[in-house]
């Protein structure tokens, strides 16, 4: 299987937005450092209690292969 995958999670806490996080920022800092094809992308969220949000974005990637145009 020459496919991969990179997980990021994000917990907004109390009073904070999702939108506002530093999550955006660490995909997309990770996009332009890897060298690969984007296969998949998932996102998940949950409410945790009263305190906020948690956030899961998962991308598969194949490693190495050129991007398509």
């Amino acid at each position: 299987m020459k496919e991969r995958f990179k997980i990021f999670t994000h917990y907004s806490g109390e009073g904070s937005t999702v939108s506002d996080s530093d999550l955006e920022d660490a995909i997309n800092e990770w996009l332009a450092a890897t060298n690969g094809k984007l296969v998949h992308i998932t996102q998940s969220e949950c409410r945790r209690g009263e305190k906020g949000q948690h956030i899961t974005v998962c991308v598969w990637y194949r490693p190495g292969e050129a991007a398509s145009s």
